[in-house]
């Protein structure tokens, strides 16, 4: 079990400050707040223990964690959670790591039925696929830099050999 997760009553803890606040959200900011709605969830109910919850939305990332709001049913406002980092954050590019990790960790919280029910395992094998397309376009370039390489090799010689 996971007790990675506070309610913050006053809001984030203190942002990430100066470079790493933005290299963190510069550009990333959608990827980061808003592209993760299953994610956000997921934290809410498994690591924060909310499980009324209906939705979340990431707020905001701080050097404990990251910044929820959850609407929960019953509730009319909108409750703030904080899903503490497993280690307080020490540089930007932690981050996309620390997410991945809690992802895991909430859905593995919430069990198998959950995970089917809400397209883990569908959204991981897109991942995996979209990760093996984007290795082997990456070795037709290569491949590709490695045939042109070669014919200009045999350019090369064949000139050489008329010269000579």
């Amino acid at each position: 079990a996971f007790s990675l997760c506070v309610w913050c009553r006053h809001g984030v803890m203190q942002p990430l400050a100066g470079k790493h606040h933005h290299v963190t959200l510069h550009g990333r900011r959608q990827a980061l707040l808003g592209d993760h709605a299953d994610s956000c969830l997921a934290y809410a109910r498994g690591l924060c223990g909310v499980a009324g919850a209906t939705g979340a939305q990431m707020t905001g990332v701080s050097c404990a964690g990251f910044a929820l709001e959850a609407a929960v049913e019953g509730e009319a406002k909108l409750r703030k959670l904080l899903v503490r980092f497993p280690v307080p954050l020490r540089h930007a590019s932690q981050v996309r790591g620390f997410a991945v990790e809690l992802h895991h960790a909430a859905f593995a919280a919430l069990g198998l039925h959950y995970r089917l029910r809400h397209g883990y395992y569908r959204r991981g094998a897109l991942m995996a696929i979209a990760g093996v397309a984007k290795a082997i376009a990456k070795r037709r370039v290569q491949l590709g830099a490695v045939g042109l390489a070669a014919a200009a090799l045999v350019v090369a010689v064949a000139a050489r050999r008329r010269v000579g």
